[in-house]
């Protein structure tokens, strides 16, 4: 029994630990995968990589401006 769940991520296949449920984990897949393409079309000159780099980047701004919101809040 294969206990990997194996996922194209930005047209690589990756394994993953298998979840009982691989709902969540194939959504954050295709959003990511999605982001990743509209990054690519937006930004035509950029390579795969630049483009992945360019969504990781985005994703931990998005996460330093929410954890700052959520601090600054108390």
């Amino acid at each position: 029994m294969d206990d990997k769940l194996r996922l194209m991520v930005a047209g690589t296949e990756l394994a993953f630990r298998k979840p009982e449920d691989d709902t969540y984990l194939r959504a954050l897949v295709a959003e990511f995968n999605a982001d990743v393409s509209e990054m690519q079309i937006s930004h035509t000159s950029a390579t795969k990589i630049e483009a992945i780099l360019m969504v990781a980047l985005d994703y931990l701004d998005d996460k330093k401006k929410l954890e700052k919101q959520i601090g600054g809040s108390r």
